[in-house]
């Protein structure tokens, strides 16, 4: 995840964009609802993400699974 996160911060600026409307595209096609469940079943992929609590949005009334990567730190720091 480390390494995913770092690629994120550091990828060029037309790249950053051209994967804002991909995933905006996602979202409006399919709603916050199937985007929410594919975020973290794509998450709970990493075998140290723990699946903790549930937070209600109040906006939209949506739950949403909140993941904790529990004593790694290497993949934390790199």
């Amino acid at each position: 995840m480390a390494e995913a996160m770092y690629t994120a911060i550091n990828m060029d600026i037309q790249e950053t964009q051209e994967r804002h409307v991909k995933h905006n595209t996602f979202l409006v096609w399919h709603g916050i609802i199937i985007w929410a469940r594919s975020f973290t079943a794509n998450l709970s992929s990493c075998p140290f993400l723990v699946m903790d609590s549930m937070l209600q949005s109040l906006t939209l009334s949506l739950h949403v699974k909140v993941l904790l990567c529990r004593d790694q730190p290497k993949y934390l720091t790199k």
